[in-house]
Formats: C-alpha cells, structure tokens, sequence
C-alpha cells in the first residue's frame, strides 16, 4: 500500500481512483481471491490514517476520493470472509459524513403508546423490474395491514408497472431526494419507523442510499440478503437471511446480528413484470445435434472466474459430445459489458485447455425470461456456479424443469442455489468440492439412468419452486421491535 504521509493531498483522489477502479474480469486463477485481499488492505491502510491523530483536513482529503469513488464488487467471488474489509469501509464513511456536518447518530424515542402497528419502512433506490425488487416484494408479501404499516421509500420514480406494484402494496409511497443525504435521512427519520428494511444492495459501490443507510433511522434497521455480504455499518441491527441459506458459525461473516427465517431466503414475487407477447424461439446456433448432450449456465458473467471456466473445460474435454450453453449478460448486474472481449477470453480459455471453442455458445443478452425457459427445456444439464452462486439463475432451471449440478460453499453468497434446493428438493446433485462438481457433471453425462432420475426429481419440484413468492416476516419483526420496546 502507499505511503500515504509520502503522497501529496493533491494526487489522492487520483491513486484512490485506481486503487478501486473494478477489474473488467478476472483471467488468471488465483485473481479473485488476490483481487479481494488487496481491496481490503488497501481499506484498511485509509482506515488507520482516518483514525489517526493528523489533521482532520488530511484525512478527510484522503477519505473522499474513497467515499464517493470505491468500489468493491471484486470481493464478491473470492471464498473470504469480507467482514473486515465491510466493516472498515463503512466507518470510514461515517467519518465522512460526520466531518461533513452529518448526525449519523440518533436517539431513539419511546414508542408511542397509541401506535397500535408496528411502522415498516422498506428503502430501496428504484421500484423497477429485476430480481431485486421480486426479492423484496416477496419479504414483505405477508406483512397484514392489520399489524403492520407499510412505507415505501424510492431516490426515483417512474412508469415502470413494478412500482405501481409497490405503490398498491403499501399506504405510503414516499419519492425521497436523490440528491441530498440530509433532505432523504430527514424525511425518513419524520415517519417514527418502528422497523426500516434496507432492501438495496449497499455494498457493491458507494452510492446515495449506502450513505443514508450509514444513518441510524429507526429503532431496528435490517439489511437484507440483496447485500452479499455485512454492510459493516454500525446502525444496522440486523443482517436476514434463510436458515437454509447460512452455514454453521456464520456469525463471524456479520458486524449485524444473524437472523435467520425458516428455509431458503430466495423467494421471489415478480407480480408487474410485463408477459412477454409473440412466439418464443430458441436462440441462433443452438441446432440441436442427435448425438450431443448439452450444459448450459445463466450464471452472471461477473461470477465466471477462471477457476470455474477451467472446471467446465475438463468437463467438456471428458464428454467429447458436449457442448455448453452460455447466457452471461443478464441486466439485473448492468446493461453494459464487454461482451466481444469476454468472449474472446472464454473461447481462448477453452483452447488452451484443449477444448474446440465451437463446443462453448455464448449468447448476446435475452429479450425476457421466457427465452431463458425455451432454452432450457432443450438442455440436458445446467451447471451453477461458484464460489459465488446462482439464485434466479437457478430459478430459471428449476421452474424449466432441468437438472442441475450445484456446489456447496463456505457463507451465504456461495449456498444461495443450495438454499433453494434444501427447500424446494429440486433435481440437483449437490457437491461440496470443484472436484466433486465436476465428477457429478462428466457421470451424470455418460449415464442415461441417473439423469433421468435426477430429470423426474426436476419436474416434482417445479410446483414448490414457484410457490416460492413470499416469506413470512411478521413473527421475526414483531419480536425485534418487541426487543427493542419491551412491555412493561
């Protein structure tokens, strides 16, 4: 790391730039792992200069370039835990923040004795379809108005018909100021939330919402599982998640407290998202072949690291009449990138390890989910990903009635798909190792009779996996405010 006394305020901004500018991709093994390593000492190192006794103007100068420009998505898909790394970024932002005027900090007034439901708040940027709003609509599909009061919060607005979801959904719909810190954590603050459910991911970049979210704006504050990992903040009480979804000893990944709901958290409720009209075909180039069998994987272009690609090419060169399927660049990441370069980089990852690149398709974005499904009913077996694994791109293969191949990691980014599986029983081997992944891959392509089986398991479950729209909150927020404001 720098020598940060030896770098002139000048050229912070520029060097902390660079430190957290986000790597297109990874390309060599071993990079994730480093990437997430380095981002964490190089927090770090800012941290203890935030925290020292120089000037507060030196400190300052070298926590903003961080506060408005860091980036930490590299970390994501490494095995690490990233409590640390989170847990330093985040009080460098509230130093931040505080040195910029800010009361971070609030007291927590008695709860009104007449206020007979418990107030909800659920705080996101945009009500817009994609998995993140189907995820949050289904957290709070079941919280009655009987018990509860529900007040959404949005940094925008627009015509998107999910937001007219969410605004039928709850008795309030609140459009906060998306760019002011102070306007946004006032108007919050104003409604007296018993509960407020940060339902954004605030961990990826430095944004408006992860700074409001820094404030202490309720009683009880809960970060759901949008976030991939602890937000680190100290104002956030709660981090929720599936008792499905969390290993043993999964605490130590949180600077929240763990909550967990019975089964999977991967619930999903995509109510408004538009049908899609017209026919449904298959993609170009997916001529199926009468001899071939055929993997595919939806798994997000950012979790293909090179370990994972190297797995599937030994896959492919054990099944000579494989080809795999690639559909990477769904827009509930980003609608921009690179998608000829990555494409490149795969196919020439192929070849080297001696695997034809014309065995592997990779497919240009896909106009709607209903595409994906068509795809998928002609694919012999889906291949999750990992470290970081699938959620809705694994809902997709469930609900399409594909066999699946998935493996078991050390926290919760790395057991979303086998989550879903405890709870759904879905057709999927599930496997504790890369090397036990691709054992269960290459047997279940040369016999027949297992596939079928695990095809049969597939279609049972397909019922239970789309019952999977909402999840039961109450008992869980009522005792968190019930802690919080104990009866006398």
């Amino acid at each position: 790391m720098p020598d940060w006394d030896a770098v002139p305020p000048a050229l912070f901004d520029l060097l902390v730039r660079a430190l957290f500018t986000d790597a297109e991709f990874f390309v060599r093994r071993g990079e994730a792992e480093r990437a997430a390593a380095f981002l964490e000492r190089a927090v770090i190192s800012i941290l203890e200069i935030v925290e020292s006794d120089r000037p507060v103007a030196f400190r300052r100068a070298l926590a903003q370039p961080l506060v408005f420009h860091g980036r930490f998505l590299m970390a994501y898909f490494s095995e690490r835990n990233l409590r640390a790394l989170y847990r330093a970024r985040a009080r460098i932002i509230e130093f931040y923040l505080a040195t910029a005027g800010h009361a971070v900090d609030m007291p927590i007034p008695p709860r009104p004795a007449d206020q007979a439901r418990v107030r909800v708040g659920v705080l996101r940027q945009g009500w817009v379809v994609g998995a993140e709003t189907a995820a949050t609509l289904a957290h709070v599909q079941r919280l009655d108005r009987e018990r509860f009061e529900l007040i959404f919060y949005s940094l925008i607005s627009g015509a998107d018909p999910v937001e007219q979801v969410a605004r039928a959904r709850s008795e309030r719909f609140t459009v906060l100021n998306g760019n002011s810190v102070a306007e946004a954590v006032r108007r919050i603050r104003d409604d007296r939330l018993d509960v407020l459910l940060v339902a954004n991911n605030v961990t990826a970049v430095n944004h408006l919402l992860a700074f409001v979210a820094a404030f202490r704006l309720a009683p009880v504050q809960v970060a759901l599982t949008l976030n991939p990992a602890t937000t680190g903040f100290r104002h956030m009480d709660v981090f929720l998640n599936g008792a499905f979804n969390e290993p043993a000893e999964a605490q130590a990944d949180y600077t929240e407290r763990l909550c967990l709901v019975p089964g999977s958290i991967n619930h999903y409720d995509f109510t408004g998202e538009p049908v899609p009209g017209g026919a449904v075909g298959l993609p170009p180039g997916l001529e199926r072949r009468a001899v071939e069998f055929l993997f595919a994987s939806g798994a997000n272009f950012y979790k293909l690291v090179p370990e994972l690609l190297e797995c599937w090419a030994r896959i492919l060169l054990a099944v000579p009449e494989g080809r795999l399927v690639l559909y990477p660049f769904n827009p509930n990441w980003t609608n921009l990138y690179p998608v000829d370069l990555f494409s490149r980089h795969v196919r020439g990852l192929f070849g080297q390890q001696g695997v034809d690149p014309a065995r592997v398709l990779i497919l240009r974005p896909m106009p709607n989910r209903a595409h994906i499904h068509a795809l998928l009913r002609q694919i012999n077996l889906y291949l999750d990903s990992f470290p970081f694994s699938g959620a809705v791109s694994v809902l997709d293969p469930a609900v399409s009635a594909c066999p699946m191949v998935i493996r078991a990691g050390r926290s919760a980014r790395h057991r979303q798909s086998v989550g879903m599986h405890e709870e759904a029983r879905l057709g999927a081997v599930v496997t504790d190792s890369a090397e036990a992944y691709e054992a269960a891959a290459i047997r279940l392509a040369r016999d027949s009779a297992a596939l079928a089986d695990l095809k049969v398991r597939a279609l049972e479950a397909r019922e239970r996996v789309r019952g999977m729209v909402s999840l039961d909150l109450g008992p869980l927020l009522l005792d968190l405010v019930g802690e919080r404001f104990p009866r006398s």
